[in-house]
């Protein structure tokens, strides 16, 4: 299983994990997001919790995107999220 944490500049907005079957979870940091919806838009699946489900394209082209390079964080320099993989 992978798990990352995803972050809007230094605020941890939530957990992305992905299973074996390559299923996605993913769990909101509920207290900090209205915060964070004040200073930019964020897509309904970062703003509700789900059980395991097929990927959300927002996560998994990131993901799919930094497979080439071997870090363990992955992020644009187009916005602020960023994802760290977790060991």
């Amino acid at each position: 299983m992978e798990k990352y944490s995803i972050f809007y500049k230094q605020t941890q907005i939530g957990v992305l994990e992905i299973n074996e079957k390559g299923l996605y979870k993913y769990t909101p940091e509920l207290n900090v997001l209205e915060k964070v919806k004040k200073e930019t838009s964020l897509t309904h699946e970062m703003l509700e919790s789900s059980g395991w489900r097929k990927p959300i394209p927002f996560f998994k082209n990131r993901i799919e995107n930094a497979k080439r390079f071997p870090d363990m964080e992955i992020g644009y320099h187009t916005d602020n999220f960023r994802m760290i993989k977790e060991d």
